[in-house]
């Protein structure tokens, strides 16, 4: 799992990728063999040293718009695989046909990666803020990203500027499986996400990831297998999030079990929360009918870490069920628990 939350170019440390962004223009004539070139293109880097990455992704509702998004270990090991003879002459055949823009370095904003599965879906969203509207689409994409990754089904989320413009950005949402994608296209968070870019967005327009132009670099190591399909999964959990970044605060309402795998998503988005800024963070697991023993070592760990930097941590329990289970393992010390009454539907 890795986690870059709100970092600025200025901070980049050595060994974090380097991503890059082209926009692509395909004439519906040219499409087979511009699909072909990218076949072999991809086969291609997937052997070169110090490539990571390859996706491709095709606009909505124009099906001769692409992006081409890249990860690299270096600015310098793109320039050299470029370079290196057959790669340079398969770009320069698919710049013969298509139309591409000059390739923009990509600066994360946030991103969040669960243990990969053989297969995963996404989509995405490219899009340019207001001139003084760009501190609030971060924001609005930040919070969209927080609620992509508490659902089921999601393993990332991924945000950054795009080139020297700091009005233009990428983030893509990936989740396990069309069922998880088609649930998240109609819940409430994409909704809001777009509610949001309607006052802070000048235009957007969003792409759906081709699963069959997608490459990795064939030696690199794998977080999971094809035999481990469960690796990624976070048990049958939900989370609602509501944050108020003014006052630091958040607050997560639990629906579901709480086994060992879901233990790992609360805990993903726990840090996106801290390291954003939350020093007190309230969790509602009145809806829980289940906490394995690994959730009830993660509550006491955010408590401890959040006193420790001196915010604090609420639990509400209106069912009481948690509150029996402090009580019997003798955690009264460490988590207090209190009833509350739920938000009104």
């Amino acid at each position: 799992m890795a986690i870059c939350w709100g970092k600025r170019h200025s901070e980049k440390k050595e060994g974090m990728s380097v991503y890059t962004l082209t926009r692509i223009r395909v004439e519906p004539a040219l499409a087979g063999r511009a699909l072909r070139l990218a076949v072999r293109l991809g086969h291609r880097l997937e052997r070169q040293r110090g490539f990571l990455s390859l996706q491709f992704y095709r606009a909505e509702g124009d099906a001769g718009a692409y992006l081409a998004v890249s990860e690299w270990d270096s600015a310098g090991s793109r320039e050299r695989v470029c370079r290196e003879p057959a790669v340079e002459r398969l770009l320069s055949q698919a710049e013969s046909i298509c139309r591409m823009e000059p390739h923009a370095g990509v600066v994360p904003q946030f991103h969040v990666h669960f243990p990969r599965r053989a297969c995963s879906v996404a989509i995405g969203r490219l899009a340019r803020a207001h001139s003084d509207a760009v501190d609030a689409m971060r924001a609005a994409d930040k919070e969209a990203a927080l609620k992509a990754m508490a659902l089921p089904g999601s393993v990332g989320v991924f945000g950054g500027q795009v080139g020297d413009d700091p009005r233009l950005a990428f983030c893509r949402m990936e989740f396990d499986s069309e069922e998880s994608l088609r649930r998240y296209r109609g819940g409430s968070a994409l909704t809001q996400w777009r509610e949001a870019g309607e006052t802070t967005l000048e235009w957007a327009s969003w792409w759906r990831r081709e699963a069959r132009l997608e490459y990795w670099r064939v030696d690199a190591s794998r977080e999971t297998s094809d035999s481990e399909p469960q690796a990624a999964l976070a048990g049958n959990l939900c989370l609602e999030i509501e944050t108020a970044p003014a006052e630091g605060a958040a607050t997560l309402r639990f629906h579901g079990r709480m086994d060992a795998d879901a233990t790992g998503r609360f805990l993903k988005v726990r840090d996106a929360l801290i390291s954003g800024g939350c020093h007190r963070l309230t969790l509602d697991v009145s809806d829980l009918g289940y906490i394995a023993s690994s959730a009830l070592q993660a509550l006491l760990e955010t408590a401890r870490q959040l006193k420790e930097s001196g915010g604090h941590l609420t639990l509400i329990d209106n069912e009481g069920r948690f509150n029996r289970i402090v009580r019997m393992l003798q955690l009264e010390r460490s988590l207090a628990v209190r009833g509350g009454m739920r938000p009104s539907s």
